[in-house]
């Protein structure tokens, strides 16, 4: 009959009765073997067993005691020779020591049952028992020794407690420093590890022994611990904390992910989007501020979160910024602006991405300038360009030559005003349509004049409209002073108007008006309560034109009259971007306060391009010969100058000057712009009085459109505004991008322009000030109707 020696017992009170019948027994082979193997469920019945033992008198042995160091570990030889040691006399119960041999490979996990299994009693005292309790490895034993045990029949019994335990302990093993541990049990070496059995209630367990990492590859699945790795932070955060992020571990990344990992832990963030908005402070995040968060942050960890946040959105995986974030290999600023700027030229389709970069980029350089470095490369790019459509889809309006070639390509009329809106709005603010409050019937002339003057300006050519309002306003002394008179001073305006701070801005003068009404209102986001036309005194120099409880800025007039020789169109477009920079620096609104700019007077560009006709050369002339000092009537009047008598005491020493009325002066032609002379952009200036408050109108704008569905092919829908605004109403499409708008003052209709709109129902949002309103509209593909008929 075949000899039984696995035993399988349903509680531990039939395993102690068998212990105490084992004990007894006259079997020779139970007898001649003393290790008793005994397989149990879990480590609270381990510690149930030991107490059982122990409270017999039978002496533990535990061997955390044999480690050679908190942190190290026992080879085969290390277990079996100190147990060949033991008093023969004795029993022992030798704890814990599957804890040892799960993490064993295959060779030495047999090696040790080979070992364990010849070990024998002396004859003098054949029934010592050596107890070796094994928590959940007995499918293993079973599978890797056991069925291949030549003596199976012949040796000690095998004992195995089946009892049905409802849970398995998790252990997560990582050998990363990990500097935030949860409030769980750690194992931190191997003498924790052999030390566990003795824990009450062990669910899950985290161990950061770096010996037991290295071993872990050996170990097999048992039906007491489900053990993991965790290799890197993305998967502590998961497995611990139940936080799964959704960006890719890179081990290039690792700082990063060290950081992450204590923010996350030390402030309770759930999820990455809960990070951004605490990180961030804000409550949404949407495709514009992406930018200015990036910016906003010195720190490398938050651009490097707000990268990953960005190209794990999938409603952004067709945007702009996505191809940028996600090709970028540095989080660098200067990297990014690069790739803001370039990155477009690579792309095949570049057509989805025009409106988004170029909003980005004016985002960026709101109120800063672009590298020489990004600029030196702009033009570079831009040569490549033949097709002149995406060339102006191209154009931002932002870098230098940018600027440059749209002005070239609206003076060889290859664009539009409208066009400027997208390709260089500044200088559509410039040559916008502006409505001072003081123009009445007699000086209503003045828009048309500027109108013409800027876009003589702005090709750099003296239009013939130009000369005939010139030439008829200023023909004679008689026709200048009946305009002339009819403005006030700055003087007088501001005597009136309730004003904390007067920002006087050297040589700026009217022609500036409809730029700055536009740019302060839409880009420093400021109201404009009043804006008018003031005249300066005669001639147009500073010294005539003091305001003495003004902040002068000269800042401009230097610049203007430090260049050699005007240099078109350079000078222009440096103009602009220095009275930008003069605002962003100057214009500072505290709380309610109401300030007023204004100016000494203004320049004109335009007396450099005229030829003298009658070849004037007074001597001792002032301002490149726009005017000059005298005491006396010695000088004959003629229509290109007048003789003025001094209003202003503060002029100086002179009774009298001779003023150059028209763009011929009085020696030689000036190679810059200049003032000092009597023409409108020289003498006219503006006051504007800006508050922080919007606008808040009593009564809603009536909003009226020709037709609501109108064919794509016709580019333009006309629309009508009830009271006609003061200011340029501002006009968006569903996708926030802005859509130029023009005046036409013989229709008094407001013209917008509608070629970048795709076919199908369109939302048009309406801002005027703070008013603002939605209004649809249907654009339709094909044929006109009349082209039908």
């Amino acid at each position: 009959m075949e000899r039984q020696t696995m035993r399988i017992f349903s509680s531990i009170l039939d395993l102690q009765n068998e212990i105490r019948i084992d004990k007894c027994s006259r079997d020779p082979y139970v007898n001649r073997y003393p290790v008793r193997l005994i397989f149990l469920p879990s480590l609270q019945i381990l510690k149930n067993i030991v107490k059982l033992f122990d409270d017999a008198g039978i002496e533990v042995i535990n061997l955390a005691n044999f480690l050679p160091s908190d942190d190290g570990w026992l080879s085969v030889k290390d277990l079996i020779d100190p147990i060949k040691k033991f008093d023969k006399n004795n029993d022992f119960i030798i704890v814990p020591f599957s804890e040892v041999i799960r993490f064993f490979d295959k060779n030495n996990f047999n090696d040790l049952f080979n070992a364990l299994s010849s070990l024998e009693n002396d004859r003098e005292n054949p029934f010592r028992r050596l107890y070796i309790p094994l928590v959940g490895i007995y499918e293993r034993f079973k599978d890797e020794f056991y069925e291949n045990f030549y003596r199976k029949e012949n040796w000690a019994p095998i004992w195995q407690v089946n009892i049905a335990i409802p849970t398995r302990i998790k252990i997560f093993i990582t050998d990363m420093n990990i500097k935030n541990l949860p409030a769980l049990e750690i194992v931190h070496n191997t003498k924790d590890w052999l030390e566990l059995w003795k824990k009450d209630n062990i669910e899950k367990i985290i161990c950061i022994s770096h010996t037991l990492t290295y071993l872990y590859p050996n170990r097999l699945p048992d039906s007491v611990f489900d053990i993991e790795t965790i290799k890197n932070f993305k998967e502590w955060l998961s497995k611990i904390y139940d936080i799964n992020l959704p960006m890719e571990f890179k081990d290039a990344e690792l700082p990063f992910w060290n950081e992450l990992s204590n923010m996350f832990i030390e402030k309770g963030f759930r999820d990455l989007e809960d990070a951004i908005r605490k990180v961030f402070n804000v409550v949404n995040i949407e495709l514009k501020d992406i930018i200015k968060l990036w910016f906003s942050s010195n720190r490398t960890l938050d651009r490097w979160l707000l990268k990953n946040y960005v190209c794990q959105k999938q409603e952004w995986n067709n945007t702009y910024i996505y191809i940028i974030l996600n090709s970028l290999d540095e989080l660098d600023d200067s990297v990014l602006e690069e790739n803001i700027w370039f990155k477009i030229f690579e792309l095949p389709n570049k057509s989805l991405y025009y409106n988004e970069r170029t909003s980005l980029l004016r985002y960026l350089y709101r109120n800063k300038e672009v590298p020489a470095s990004i600029e030196s490369n702009i033009e570079k790019k831009f040569s490549n360009i033949e097709n002149l459509e995406e060339k102006k889809k191209l154009l931002s309006g932002i870098a230098f030559y940018e600027k440059k070639l749209a002005v070239e390509l609206f003076t060889d009329e290859k664009i539009n005003s409208n066009d400027l809106m997208e390709t260089y709005p500044d200088i559509y603010y410039y040559l916008s349509d502006i409505f001072p409050d003081n123009l009445n019937e007699d000086t209503y002339w003045i828009r048309d004049y500027f109108k013409e003057y800027r876009l003589s300006k702005l090709k750099d050519k003296i239009s013939d409209e130009l000369n005939t309002i010139l030439n008829e306003k200023n023909k004679n002394k008689e026709q200048f002073y009946h305009w002339y008179y009819n403005f006030e001073t700055a003087s007088q305006i501001l005597g009136r108007e309730n004003v904390d701070k007067i920002l006087l801005i050297d040589a700026l003068g009217i022609e500036w008006l409809p730029f700055l009404c536009n740019f302060i209102e839409h880009d420093l986001n400021l109201h404009i309560g009043k804006k008018y036309i003031a005249r300066a005194y005669l001639p147009t120099t500073t010294e005539c034109n003091r305001l003495y409880n003004a902040i002068h800025i000269y800042d401009f007039d230097k610049v203007v009259h430090s260049s050699e020789q005007y240099r078109y169109p350079e000078d222009i477009i440096k103009e602009i971007d220095f009275i930008k920079r003069i605002l962003f620096k100057y214009l500072s609104i505290p709380g309610q306060e109401r300030v007023a700019i204004a100016s000494d007077h203004g320049l004109t560009a335009l007396a450099r391009l005229k030829e003298n006709i009658k070849i004037y050369n007074f001597q001792n002339t002032h301002h490149e010969g726009r005017c000059m000092w005298i005491n006396n009537n010695d000088i004959l009047e003629d229509n290109d100058f007048i003789i003025h008598n001094i209003e202003n005491p503060c002029c100086g020493q002179y009774s009298k000057c001779l003023i150059s009325l028209k763009y011929t002066s009085l020696d030689r032609r000036p190679l810059r712009e200049v003032h000092g002379g009597a023409t409108p952009e020289e003498v006219l200036i503006p006051v504007i009085i800006i508050s922080k408050q919007h606008h808040h109108y009593q009564q809603d704008f009536e909003i009226s459109f020709d037709r609501t569905r109108i064919s794509k092919r016709e580019h333009f829908i006309w629309m009508a505004i009830n009271p006609n605004p003061d200011i340029l109403p501002i006009l968006t499409d569903q996708l926030d991008r802005p859509l130029s708008i023009e005046y036409d003052k013989d229709f008094c209709k407001w013209r917008v322009n509608i070629r970048e709109l795709k076919t199908g129902k369109q939302i048009i949002k309406i801002k005027i000030g703070s008013w603002e309103k939605t209004f649809n509209i249907e654009l339709v593909g094909g044929m006109r109707e009349t082209d039908i008929l």
